[in-house]
C-alpha cells in the first residue's frame, strides 16, 4: 500500500518536473529571436553589437542571433522562402513598404499605438512606414538631403554663407564664384558644387514645382517629361556640369566628392544627413558647415529617408522580437547609435539632445531641423522603374543626349510597367 502510494506520488513529481522542464524549454525557444544586422565592420554593425550585449545582460533569458548577410535582400527572402524568416530585420522604406504590401510584415500598429515610447518620433517619419494607412515598421533615423558647404572658400571669394532660405539661383552664383581653375590646364581645380547622386536629386525636382509621377505612395504613372517643372530642375542639374561648368558629374568625378570636401577644392555638397560623421569635426582640420536645401518655386522641400526595422509576419517569435525592438528603440540604445554611428534618431527627444550636443560645431542644424517639416519621402516605385529613373539621371548628367528627349524615353519605357496598374 505505501510503496503504491510512493510510486503514485513519485510519479506525480516526475510528471511535475517533465512539465517544469517543457515549459522551461518552451520559454527558452521563445526567448530566442533572430535579427538581420550590419557587418561587424561597419559603426552600424557596432552599434547593434553592443545594443545586444546590454539587452542581453539587462535580460539574462532572452537571447539574439545576429545575422550578417552577404547581400540584404538576398539573404532575407532567402529565409522568408525556406519557412525559417527572421523575427526583426532592416531595409530601406521602398522595400519594407513593398514587403508590407505583399503581406510578409507584422501589423504594428496596435502596439506602436500602445508603447509610450514612440509617441516623440518625428511625425513625418510614420509616412516612411505606413502601408494602407498601417504602421508595419519603426523608421530608425533621420536622412535627409542637404548641404554642406567650405566656409573657408565661401570667405575666400568674397561670399556670404547661405541664409536658410537661399534658393537655387544663389546656390549657382556661389558655385561660379568658387570654381575656378589654379593650373591654367582649363579644368577647375577647384569645384563649386556636387551635384546630388541616385534618387536624391529627387529634391531638386520637388522644390521646382515637379514630380517623378502622379503619386508619392500609390503611383500609376511617370510625370518625367509632361511635367514642365520636372524639365526645369533636370535642366537645372545639367546645366551646373554642361553649361556653366561648376560641377563633375555624379559618375565620373575624379574623386569622391566628401574627398573633395576634406581637400578643400569643393565648395558645396548636395548630400544627405546619413554622412555627417564622414566630415572632420574640427574645424581647425576643416571649416565646414550645414544648410537646408535651397528653395526653388515651390520652397525647400528635402528628400527624407531611413532604415526601416519590421517584424516578419510569420517568425516564431514575435512577442520577443517587439520586446527587442522596444529596447532598440529606447533612450540608452538611441543614444549609442548617436556615439557608435553620428545618425539622427527618429525620436525627437533624442535628436533634439544627444545628436545636437554631438553635432555642437554645426551652427546651421537649427535651420536644417527646420526645413524637415516639408520633407518628402522616396516616391513608391517598383524597381525596374527605379532603375530607369537613376539611369536617366546618370544619362543627363553625364550629357548623352537633349534632356527633355531623356526624360521621354524613361517615361515612355517605364509606364507600360505592369507593377503601375496593379
Amino acid at each position: 500500500m505505501a510503496s503504491r502510494w510512493i510510486r503514485s506520488r513519485l510519479n506525480s513529481l516526475l510528471a511535475i518536473v517533465a512539465l517544469l522542464l517543457t515549459m522551461a524549454a518552451a520559454h527558452a525557444v521563445a526567448s530566442e529571436i533572430t535579427v538581420i544586422t550590419f557587418p561587424s565592420n561597419q559603426i552600424d554593425g557596432q552599434w547593434m553589437a553592443e545594443v545586444v550585449k546590454r539587452y542581453e545582460a539587462k535580460y539574462p533569458d532572452r537571447k539574439v542571433e545576429l545575422v550578417v548577410p552577404g547581400n540584404l535582400t538576398d539573404k532575407i527572402l532567402s529565409m522568408v522562402a525556406a519557412g525559417t524568416p527572421p523575427e526583426i530585420a532592416y531595409h530601406d522604406v521602398q522595400v519594407a513598404r513593398q514587403w508590407a504590401a505583399d503581406g510578409l510584415l507584422y501589423d504594428l500598429e496596435s502596439w506602436i499605438s500602445s508603447t509610450p515610447l514612440f509617441n516623440d518620433v518625428f511625425p513625418f517619419m510614420w509616412q516612411l512606414a505606413t502601408h494602407d494607412g498601417r504602421r508595419f515598421a519603426v523608421p530608425l533615423n533621420v536622412a535627409a538631403t542637404e548641404v554642406n558647404y567650405n566656409r573657408a572658400l565661401f570667405r575666400e571669394a568674397g561670399l556670404p554663407y547661405p541664409s536658410p532660405d537661399w534658393t537655387y539661383g544663389d546656390m549657382l552664383d556661389f558655385a561660379r564664384r568658387i570654381a575656378k581653375d589654379t593650373s591654367g590646364d582649363g579644368e577647375n581645380d577647384v569645384w563649386g558644387v556636387a551635384p546630388p547622386d541616385g534618387v536624391l536629386w529627387q529634391h531638386v525636382i520637388w522644390s521646382f514645382g515637379g514630380d517623378l509621377a502622379d503619386s508619392d505612395y500609390n503611383p500609376q504613372v511617370l510625370t518625367l517629361a509632361s511635367d514642365p517643372a520636372t524639365l526645369e530642375a533636370a535642366t537645372y542639374l545639367h546645366s551646373l556640369v554642361h553649361v556653366h561648368q561648376v560641377a563633375s558629374p555624379p559618375w565620373w568625378r575624379p574623386q569622391d566628392p566628401y574627398a573633395q570636401m576634406r581637400q578643400g577644392i569643393l565648395g558645396m555638397l548636395m548630400t544627405n544627413s546619413g554622412g555627417f560623421g564622414i566630415l572632420p569635426s574640427n574645424r581647425d582640420e576643416l571649416d565646414w558647415e550645414v544648410a537646408p536645401v535651397p528653395a526653388g518655386a515651390a520652397g525647400q522641400i528635402p528628400y527624407v529617408f531611413t532604415f526601416d526595422y519590421f517584424v516578419f509576419k510569420d517568425a516564431p517569435n514575435v512577442e520577443g522580437a517587439l520586446h527587442f525592438l522596444e529596447y532598440l528603440f529606447s533612450d540608452e540604445s538611441m543614444e549609442l547609435l548617436v556615439q557608435y554611428t553620428g545618425k539622427m534618431p527618429a525620436r525627437s527627444s533624442i535628436a533634439n539632445t544627444a545628436f545636437m550636443e554631438h553635432y555642437a560645431h554645426l551652427e546651421g542644424l537649427p535651420q536644417f531641423f527646420a526645413s524637415l517639416v516639408n520633407g518628402r519621402g522616396p516616391v513608391h516605385l517598383p524597381t525596374q522603374a527605379w532603375e530607369i529613373v537613376i539611369n536617366a539621371y546618370m544619362d543627363i548628367m553625364n550629357n548623352r543626349g537633349d534632356v527633355r528627349s531623356i526624360l521621354e524615353a524613361a517615361q515612355d519605357r517605364a509606364n507600360p510597367l505592369s507593377k503601375f496598374r496593379q
